[in-house]
């Protein structure tokens, strides 16, 4: 619980940096999308992110680890609504959601494929998906 708490305080500073800059959602998503294939890739493909990979295997006598992983993740999707700076926070807080499904389930594939393309793959549409989300 300790180790995920750091991880999450220092994984939470980087993507707040990446999404604090100046852009489009679409540009945000981007970069964004970019932290977690960059550190994949600088990993050789070993490293994703603890906070997902403990929770594939969470019994039911781990609950503590469970709500640990669970804050983590509440907490970047909030960072990730309030950043994108979509009008409807509802949609805001989906659209991160569906996110940090996508950034989990890269790593996965990342580290099953050895590459970076279900990021390089995920980031133009999701772009796209953001700046048009908010036009609307």
């Amino acid at each position: 619980t300790e180790a995920l708490e750091a991880y999450a305080e220092e994984a939470l500073e980087l993507y707040a940096q990446a999404l604090s800059a100046p852009g489009t959602p679409g540009q945000k998503v981007k970069r964004l999308l970019k932290l977690p294939a960059s550190r994949l890739a600088a990993s050789d493909y070993q490293s994703s992110c603890p906070a997902g990979t403990v929770s594939l295997d969470l019994d039911a006598d781990l609950e503590s680890v469970r709500g640990t992983v669970e804050h983590f993740f509440a907490r970047m999707i909030e960072l990730i609504a309030t950043h994108l700076g979509l009008r409807d926070r509802r949609r805001a807080r989906s659209f991160a959601g569906l996110l940090m499904t996508t950034i989990e389930g890269a790593y996965i594939r990342g580290r099953a494929e050895h590459s970076t393309a279900a990021f390089d793959e995920a980031a133009p549409w999701l772009s796209e998906l953001a700046d048009r989300i908010a036009r609307e």
